[in-house]
């Protein structure tokens, strides 16, 4: 038995965050063949378990220890900092409560792509919707403070967490976007929704990377022509580091310079057209004495003139 928060007969609780997201996905894509209702209360509720992750974390509870919790509605005892886990905490100092924070982010970033009520003109009451944009603000507050406290391993190579944050967000754009398309023919029979198609899902989608997450635009555009067959993370395996002094000198990475990007799996990839060679002191000593090309001269006019100015 585990403590979970309840919303009527559906149960809640942070060992299964990321298959929670998943479902959300999936009651997006296949709607009434999945389920028989909407489930409105589903986001609002994951949102303030985001929201008191943060909370927790980045208030400086997680470092001080000054956060007062009666001794029941305490989880775990962090063994790094000496700190008590409250229960509906998720714990991102470790690889899969990490994952798990990311996939809850994923589902807050795109809260008004994944609402059937976006496609059927609905307006959403302001107080949510203002819940909505706080807990994106939130969430990004969270990717700024793991980035100053954590770093990651993977395959040897010390990359800044921004780069898994980034890669999990748009795979996870591709997919939903790839799913639904795959489902619509099947769903839509079953749907009473008739305005909703593929082309304005995945028009919802990069307006919504092209607004808040404007470098990874062509980073969805390349991933929508082969998008990723899962809604969780498969790989690069990675390691968490907390950057303190004694854990980076553990490592051996004390005086080595974060990689924004991974080599293996790249968010950007290296531009099609190679760089333009630079030129050597030779080369431009030679055209400023009169620009005398460095190769053969293409015509017999062009070889006398160079025998002139030798």
């Amino acid at each position: 038995m585990e403590h979970t928060i309840t919303q009527g007969g559906h149960y809640y609780l942070t060992s299964c965050i990321q298959p929670t997201a998943q479902e959300i996905v999936h009651s997006f894509a296949r709607r009434f063949t999945i389920t028989n209702q909407h489930h409105y209360h589903t986001p609002t509720l994951l949102r303030r378990i985001l929201c008191c992750t943060i909370d927790w974390f980045c208030g400086g509870q997680w470092k001080t220890g000054t956060h007062a919790v009666p001794s029941c509605d305490l989880l775990s005892h962090h063994a790094d900092s000496g700190m008590e886990r409250p229960l509906h905490v998720i714990d991102v100092t470790v690889s899969e409560g990490l994952l798990d924070m990311i996939a809850l982010g994923n589902i807050i970033e795109f809260a008004i792509s994944l609402d059937l009520r976006t496609y059927e003109n609905v307006v959403v009451d302001q107080l949510e919707r203002q819940e909505i944009e706080a807990s994106m603000t939130r969430y990004r507050s969270l990717i700024a403070w793991y980035c100053k406290n954590f770093g990651l391993l993977i395959d040897g190579t010390w990359i800044n967490p921004t780069y898994l944050f980034k890669l999990r967000l748009v795979s996870f754009a591709a997919t939903v976007c790839q799913y639904f398309a795959q489902e619509h023919a099947t769903t839509q029979q079953q749907s009473q929704l008739k305005g909703i198609t593929p082309l304005l899902v995945k028009k919802m989608f990069r307006r919504h990377i092209q607004m808040c997450w404007t470098d990874l635009l062509p980073a969805f555009e390349r991933l929508l022509t082969d998008p990723s067959h899962f809604l969780y993370h498969t790989s690069p395996p990675f390691r968490i580091v907390r950057k303190t002094d004694l854990h980076l000198l553990q490592e051996n990475l004390a005086d080595r310079t974060e990689d924004r990007d991974f080599a293996g799996a790249p968010i950007y990839p290296p531009a099609d057209n190679p760089p333009v060679p630079r030129k050597d002191a030779a080369q431009i000593a030679a055209e400023k004495r009169g620009h005398i090309p460095t190769g053969s001269p293409n015509s017999p006019s062009q070889q006398k003139v160079n025998k002139r100015r030798k």
